[in-house]
């Protein structure tokens, strides 16, 4: 029965968990889906004012009292596990202990202290926090500990006080809050929910309070169903609901429905209607409703309106309340007459006992269905004065257009209000939504933003029906100028002597404004001519004109400007253009330096001409010749430096004539001097020297020539000129047999031909004559003769291509070539970077060269090239070939390990054969071999002879076909230890039904957990208890052992590999069964056996007991503590009872209890049960006369007469 410290706590699925308290172990189940209690096992302590919390899969309790124990139960295995002791003794209340949803619980230590400890759940132990509580928690009288969710314990301090404490765990800070308003005592509790915390303060109350967070305010909640005292709990339930203990040894157990947001009683509320469409009302009747307002309630209505039920009016209370009949109202609206309306209904109710009700609510008005007639005739102006007309859909740039109409009516209906007038630049607006009401039959725009502008008109009635949109206008305006013609040029540019001028000017577009543009409609043009047709603009859609001619000599000017299609102007854009018809004079002040001069040297100045337009571009000069349109030297400057001028010896003429900007030259207007050269001719060349320089792969013959210059060159040295002849003579004997075969300024020179023929290859004959700048020349030099044959002047052909034979680090390339030439390649591993060259100087035609030190697996790109013995160089195309892959292992395991040994597999490839180095360092020491393919393969090395419990260090060397070694990485492997058990435990478990044992132990690997055991005095009889999980703390229970008795437990284990481990075989001595058993599930049925008279009850009575037991119940009539009779004992022990009390009286009370008593004679006995046996049935005879005398009245004087009376 509830008493002091009793404690809920809900596992926040289907069940709430009590533990009685008042120094009492009992554990009770309350499943919720099925309404039933049920006992559980009972906690392994004396239970007194500690704390009950459930978290995660697990029930925490701390006991309390006198005592600093703390348990756990697992309801899967059904039993308590003790955890970490308190740090001191808990003396506070049943409610002291809450978990915070995460890995902590928090317990209040009361005892009259302030101290709050923290367990952590993870780690299995307690911490005292640091912040102690602002008041005294108590003897158990009251406090109260609940958890917010969000990082919040709140604490009420009991005691016959209202202390109320709030503690922010993050910050360990505390704060107190609005005191309770009450005394808080034995069996108070608390709970939090949907920021309100949820308090009863018990002392003998019924009293139920609220505390609202967020405004640190209390209020009275409802009221309890009975008094609360010492012994009650309340705990969070699921959902909204809580539940409750009343205490004080009153078994009543309670549900509560929490309020939330959307169910908590309202003491007033409102009924806001949806939005009625009236249609076109024009005057409102008034509203009307049906209304039941009992005392102390009220009712009002407002309305309010909206043109568009989007936007709407404030709400207006309806006024001049009038009774009409019974409990029907009416109600004057005072809300402006729109389409749409809407009505809100207010209650109130003062004392929240009764409500109001509304219904039958009517609104009554006055409407017009009739649509308006829109006006038919449209004026269009350019201004309000209309002194010109418009025409829709042009462009126009009048920015106050005027617009007036006619024809529009309502015929009989509510008359015309005005028109909706829309001017804008949607052509899809809807005009009585984006447009102006007015009363005018007319409209001025203004504007000055660009765009396509569309008229629109709806004819709007008093009724509010809005007639269709007439859409009578499209005016587009454009009120910007178009951009000025830009990058404006002639052709030509600069000065002609053409009169005829082509004017160019890039596409103009017409500027756009508001996202509108009227286009550009072309161009006017004209010149800076005072009269003739170039004087006034003209228009023109191109961007081009041609033979524009100009209006005097010199400069003249070009204007051209856009227009677009509204009418509006550019600004001009002007160009300059030149004109000359005129050619310059001849130049002035002519001299030459010096006039005369033994060598060929002579400089020559002179200044502009007196009459030119414009610029002078060039002077063209002629030496002893006059100037002509093929006969000139041209330059740009006014002056000639030293030169060679003079063309022939004695005197000589220099011409000079000026050419203007524009072209124009006059070759008559030349100015002239002379000068003398009095120069001497150049000496002989010397030492005269043929040399072959033919091409003999094509036939190409050719003769080089050198000599070296005479020891005179003369005044005037200009150059030299070469001779040959086939006929085998020289050129001082028969010069007349020689042809001249080319000048040089230089002293070599190469003859391919002679008179216009090619050379062959037979013997030619030289000469070599200098000459000077006035055409003197020397004697001959001395005839040499060469007979020309060639060399290789390419490089052999590629005969085969290149081909490699490729290794992991080396490479061999092979090619032939046409001709004999040495080898060479050149290779790297970026395309067209190589870096690398080696080769042979040998001349062969099959060539071999061999490639060292190459990377594995990579890919090179390389070319060969080839010398032939006249130092021509071939190459080849660029190849490319990839070096074989290293060796590569893989998949590198440890497996089957063993106490004294391994397995090492791996996949290896490219290698042909693997070292396995292996030892207990990186230093390794040991090793095997394996030769493999260099096909990938899956290889397996077994190494033994190792130390149990060992770390081996080890590695796969790899060795591919050229013996390169390929080291792995380091791998490493631990061979099994020895396994071995340690730290033996054996704990009696108490309250269990036989006689149950705990075995803990740890083992120093993962093994599996064995368990030998049987009666010291009767090995024979032995049982195993096995798990092949592998751990290594191993934990197992030993149940339903033999009371009283020495047990031989042994404790073994088998790790994967099947080494066992064992422990020494360990002696216990079961307790005497000194426990009662328990009897659960009780149930008991009555019925009637005969009818009539003879009818008698029977009562059959079942249960199930925890244990083996024997079977009887005790049993009297009425009800007390007291039993008149008792059922034959049953002594054969089972766990499943049935016992039927046959012969009772029907319709009478009998109470009774079930008796179990276990093998050691240990009874067990039910609570008291009491029930009323049914009634008896009458016989078929009674049953029938009972319905007839119900069927027909007067069967009811009918007497029964039986047996002869």
């Amino acid at each position: 029965m509830p008493y002091t410290g009793t404690s809920l706590a809900y596992d926040n699925n289907d069940n709430v968990y009590y533990i009685q308290g008042g120094a009492y172990s009992y554990t009770n189940k309350y499943q919720i889906s099925t309404k039933k209690w049920s006992m559980i096992e009972p906690i392994p302590c004396i239970y007194y004012s500690g704390g009950l919390a459930w978290a995660g899969n697990y029930l925490y309790a701390a006991c309390g009292g006198t005592t600093k124990y703390f348990f756990r139960y697992n309801p899967v295995s059904r039993y308590w596990e003790q955890r970490a002791d308190t740090p001191d003794t808990i003396v506070a209340s049943g409610q002291g202990l809450v978990y915070d949803g995460s890995d902590s619980m928090y317990l209040l230590r009361g005892n009259g202290g302030t101290i709050l400890y923290k367990y952590t759940i993870s780690t299995d132990a307690w911490t005292t926090e640091s912040s102690t509580i602002p008041g005294t928690i108590g003897n158990s009288y009251g406090a109260s500990i609940t958890y917010d969710g969000s990082g919040a314990l709140y604490i009420i301090r009991g005691n016959s006080l209202g202390g109320f404490y709030k503690y922010n765990i993050g910050t360990q800070t505390w704060s107190t809050l609005s005191s309770a308003p009450g005394r808080v005592y034995n069996g108070a509790g608390a709970i939090y929910f949907e920021g309100k915390i949820y308090a009863t303060f018990a002392n003998l109350t019924q009293k139920f309070y609220v505390y609202d967070v967020a405004s640190d305010t209390w209020e009275v909640g409802p009221t309890a169903l009975s008094e609360i005292s010492i012994g009650a709990s309340l705990v969070k339930g699921s959902g909204s609901t809580a539940y409750a203990l009343a205490g004080n040894y009153d078994f009543v157990f309670w549900k509560f429905n929490l309020p939330t947001s959307t169910t908590s009683y309202k003491y007033n509320g409102k009924f806001t209607s949806a939005a009625y469409d009236l249609g076109t009302p024009y005057g409102y009747i008034g509203l009307s409703a049906t209304v039941a307002s009992p005392s102390a309630t009220t009712t009002t209505f407002e309305t309010r309106t909206s043109t568009d039920s989007a936007t709407w009016g404030s709400w207006t209370a309806a006024t001049n309340l009038k009774k009409i009949a019974g409990s029907t109202y009416t109600y004057n609206i005072a809300s402006s007459v729109n389409r749409y309306i809407q009505v809100r209904c207010t209650l109130d109710s003062d004392e929240s006992y009764q409500t109001p009700s509304v219904s039958n609510i009517t609104i009554s008005y006055y409407g017009d269905p009739t649509v308006p007639t829109n006006p038919d005739t449209l004026n269009s102006y350019t201004t309000a004065t209309q002194a010109a007309s418009l025409t829709t859909n042009t462009w126009y740039n009048y920015a106050s257009p005027y617009f007036a109409w006619s024809g529009g009516s309502d015929a009989t209906g509510s008359g015309i209000l005005g028109y909706y007038v829309y001017f804008g630049n949607d052509e899809n607006a809807d005009a009585s939504v984006s447009g102006t009401l007015q009363t005018a039959a007319n409209y001025t725009a203004s504007f000055s933003t660009d765009g396509e502008y569309f008229l629109k008109i709806k004819t709007k009635d008093n009724a509010g029906n809005i007639a269709d949109h007439w859409s009578p206008f499209h005016y587009r305006y454009d009120g910007t100028t178009p951009n000025t013609p830009s990058s404006v040029a002639a052709d030509p540019r600069s000065y002609t002597a053409t009169n005829s001028f082509t004017m160019f000017w890039t596409t103009t577009t017409d500027v756009t404004s508001n996202s509108t543009s009227s286009g550009v409609l072309g161009y006017y043009y004209k010149t800076g001519a005072g009269t003739g047709s170039f004087s006034n603009d003209q228009l023109t859609t191109s961007t081009q004109i041609s033979s524009i001619t100009s209006y005097q000599n010199g400069t003249n000017t070009f204007y051209v400007k856009s227009k677009d299609n509204a009418g509006n102007y550019s600004d001009y854009a002007t160009t300059a253009y030149y004109y000359n018809g005129s050619a310059p004079s001849a130049p002035t002040n002519l001299a030459v330096t010096p006039s005369s001069n033994t060598s060929n040297s002579f400089a020559f100045s002179w200044d502009p001409p007196t009459s030119y337009s414009g610029s002078i571009s060039e002077y063209r000069y002629s030496i002893n010749s006059l100037p002509s349109a093929t006969n000139y030297t041209s330059t740009n400057t006014e002056a000639l430096t030293a030169g060679a001028y003079a063309t022939i010896k004695g005197t000589n003429v220099f011409y000079v004539v000026a050419v203007d900007e524009a072209g124009n030259v006059n070759y008559d207007a030349y100015a002239s001097v002379e000068f003398t050269a009095d120069t001497s001719a150049p000496g002989i060349p010397r030492n005269v020297e043929a040399f072959d320089n033919s091409i003999r792969s094509t036939t190409s013959y050719k003769v080089g020539l050198t000599w070296d210059a005479p020891t005179d060159l003369g005044t005037g040295f200009a150059g030299y000129a070469v001779y040959g002849s086939s006929t085998a003579t020289s050129c001082d004997s028969s010069f007349s047999s020689f042809t001249l075969a080319g000048t040089t300024a230089g002293t070599t020179y190469v003859v391919a031909s002679l008179g216009g023929t090619a050379l062959s290859s037979t013997t030619y004959y030289f000469c070599v004559k200098a000459y000077d700048s006035t055409n003197q020349y020397s004697g001959v030099s001395s005839t040499v003769s060469l007979l020309p044959s060639g060399r290789w002047l390419t490089a052999p052909d590629l005969s085969s291509n290149p081909a490699v034979t490729a290794k992991t680090k080396s490479a061999s390339v092979t090619w032939s070539t046409s001709r004999t030439a040495n080898s060479f390649v050149k290779y790297g591993t970026s395309s067209g970077s190589y870096g690398n060259e080696v080769g042979s100087s040998t001349q062969v035609t099959a060539h071999s060269v061999a490639l060292t030190n190459l990377n594995p697996g990579t890919t090179y790109y390389y070319k060969v090239l080839f010398t032939d013995e006249d130092g021509n160089l071939g190459q080849s195309s660029e190849y490319s070939f990839k070096t074989l892959d290293a060796p590569l292992v893989s998949n590198v395991k440890c497996t089957d390990r063993g106490l004294y040994s391994m397995y090492i597999t791996f996949t290896v490839k490219n290698a042909s054969k693997v070292d396995l180095q292996y030892g207990k360092t990186t230093s390794y020491g040991g090793a095997q071999s394996l030769s493999v393919s260099t096909a990938e393969s899956t290889n397996s090395i077994k190494l033994d002879s190792l130390t149990d419990g060992m770390l081996y260090h080890y590695r796969l060397v790899a060795e591919d076909e050229e013996g390169y070694d390929y080291n792995s990485d380091d791998y490493s492997c631990e061979t099994l230890p020895e396994p071995k058990i340690t730290s033996l435990k054996i704990q009696y478990v108490m309250g269990m039904p036989t006689a149950t044992v705990r075995i803990l132990w740890i083992s120093n690997t993962a093994v599996t957990s064995i368990i030998t055991y049987y009666p010291t005095d009767n090995p024979q009889s032995s049982k195993d208890q096995i798990s092949i999980a592998l751990k290594t703390s191993h934990d197992m229970l030993l149940k339903d052992l033999k009371d009283n008795t020495d047990y031989t437990v042994i404790v073994k284990g088998k790790d994967p590999a099947g080494n066992e481990a064992s422990f020494a075989p360990q002696k216990l001595k079961t307790s005497a069964d000194l426990r009662a058993p328990e009897i659960v599930n009780m149930n008991v049925e009555s019925t009637i056996v005969g009818v009539g008279d003879e009818a008698k009850a029977q009562i059959i009575v079942c249960w199930d007991s925890d244990e083996p037991t024997s079977t009887q119940v005790e049993f009297g009539e009425g009800t007390g503590s007291t039993y008149s009779s008792m059922t034959q004992e049953d002594t054969n022990l089972t766990l499943n009872h049935c016992v039927t009390i046959p012969s009772l009286l029907p319709s009478k009370i009998y109470h009774l209890r079930a008796l179990s008593k276990d093998k050691s004679g240990n009874p067990g006995i039910s609570e008291d049960t009491v029930l009323v046996t049914p009634k008896a049935t009458k016989d078929a005879l009674n049953l029938v006369v009972d319905r007839l005398s119900k069927t027909f009245g007067f069967i009811k004087k009918i007497k029964l007469f039986n047996n002869g009376k």
